[in-house]
């Protein structure tokens, strides 16, 4: 594949996984019974198609990458659930912009655990994009649970960020197709089973909310995160940090357009600052040579 299709490919992807939030704004069922049905549907989607093109891949897997991709399917299921619930309290802007935060946690628990620096130029910005937030909390603090989504947003950003980086090591070693198999089969027992040992009654749905799981599964999951991923390891992280902004501009448009949600001032100033410190630095920590 060129260079072109591939990015072609890349801004697909994040613009797929924009309707994420559309999908479950339509849906009646709680977070997590969500959560397993978009799992559930990709797991079945990916499993015969990595069997079929990637069988050796399985066999040829060490014991330590199984575990860490199961351990990222069980962080990547609950990263979604506490994203889906973020949006039953706040904007989807909000939602979307402090989720795309994860590139600071990311740089925090590489800093941390593996004694890499950041620069003072690293710092401004995050402090920057720090601001931001407060701005887009401000504004959500004056709605119902506004406090409680926000939250919800950013612990999400910080799972994704775990997520991000256990799958970035195994990737390293395993094929997209055998790593995502077992990322997703992993998700959807982790969701099944916390639905099991909580006050949840169950997973039965309607037939609406089984086809918004699909539609879940297939768009934001197989042509989004799927695709998204893959093309991670082709890709500058200058390029990587524009195309995961469409994201929560994407995003907020179809709020706009479907729920005709308007976001305040507030949370409007405060993504501006947000997106921009993401873009920054992404940009001032991409590796030489990128």
């Amino acid at each position: 594949m060129d260079v072109t299709a591939r990015r072609l490919a890349i801004v697909g992807a994040s613009v797929m996984v924009s309707f994420s939030t559309i999908f479950f704004r339509l849906s009646d069922s709680p977070a997590m019974v969500m959560t397993f049905y978009r799992m559930f549907f990709a797991a079945l989607i990916i499993i015969p198609l990595a069997l079929w093109r990637c069988r050796s891949g399985f066999r040829e897997m060490d014991r330590r990458d199984l575990l860490m991709s199961i351990l990222s399917g069980v962080v990547f299921a609950v990263h979604i659930a506490a994203f889906f619930e973020s949006l039953n309290h706040v904007s989807i802007a909000s939602c979307l912009v402090l989720t795309d935060t994860a590139v600071f946690f990311v740089a925090l628990f590489m800093m941390v655990f593996f004694k890499e620096s950041v620069s003072r130029k690293g710092w401004a910005i995050i402090a920057l994009t720090f601001g931001g937030c407060v701005l887009i909390t401000a504004s959500d603090m004056t709605g119902e649970n506004g406090l409680l989504g926000d939250v919800l947003a950013l612990l999400s950003s910080v799972l994704f960020a775990v997520y991000a980086m256990v799958g970035r090591r195994v990737r390293s070693r395993v094929s997209t197709l055998v790593y995502t198999s077992i990322l997703y089969s992993s998700a959807a027992i982790t969701s099944f089973a916390i639905i099991a040992v909580s006050d949840l009654p169950s997973i039965a749905c309607g037939p609406n909310d089984l086809l918004l799981g699909l539609g879940l599964a297939v768009c934001c999951t197989i042509f989004g995160h799927t695709v998204y991923n893959w093309g991670l390891r082709y890709e500058k992280a200058a390029f990587v940090a524009i195309t995961t902004l469409l994201e929560p501009v994407f995003g907020t448009f179809l709020g706009f357009l479907i729920f005709g949600e308007v976001p305040g001032i507030l949370v409007i100033l405060g993504s501006v600052v947000v997106l921009l410190g993401v873009y920054l630095f992404s940009v001032d920590t991409s590796p030489e040579g990128e």
